[in-house]
């Protein structure tokens, strides 16, 4: 069953296991996934249990997200309309910022719309805690995509 998964992978499970057990619990709970991760690579806490604060670190996360988010729409064979951030702080307020323009998967063009909706946040100026990046309101290359307000199951008129 465990053939599939990566060497590293098998580790954490086996961790997430022991951890389970060392509590008497039957089943392994995400707390458990997450405790074996740490076990397994000891730098964890630093990537994503801390803080960020220096701005420019923020924009290229965002930056980096973005060309993940395109590279998924590539693999996918869509364009996106909208583009959306979430930044949670590290008081745990979490905000989202999006903005919708003519669909796009031009990897500059969506890193950049991201960037800039980070600059309405306080990023920067307050903690954050976590960062993401994501792309909605689809179509095809070949759906008609003239009129960018046109959501998808628009009939028309």
């Amino acid at each position: 069953m465990f053939e599939r998964y990566t060497e590293r992978a098998r580790r954490v499970i086996f961790f997430a296991r022991y951890e389970a057990a060392q509590v008497g619990s039957t089943t392994i709970e995400t707390e458990h996934f997450l405790l074996g991760l740490i076990r397994e690579d000891k730098n964890i806490t630093s990537r994503y249990l801390r803080t960020m604060s220096d701005i420019d670190y923020i924009r290229n996360e965002i930056a980096g997200m973005a060309e993940h988010a395109v590279s998924w729409l590539t693999r996918k064979s869509l364009l996106a309309r909208t583009v959306t951030i979430k930044v949670r702080y590290s008081d745990f307020t979490t905000i989202t910022r999006s903005h919708t323009a003519p669909p796009t998967r031009d990897q500059a063009n969506v890193a950049s719309r991201a960037v800039q909706l980070l600059e309405r946040t306080d990023a920067g100026r307050r903690p954050v805690r976590l960062l993401g990046v994501s792309v909605h309101n689809f179509c095809r290359e070949d759906d008609d995509a003239s009129d960018p307000e046109r959501l998808p199951f628009d009939a028309g008129s």
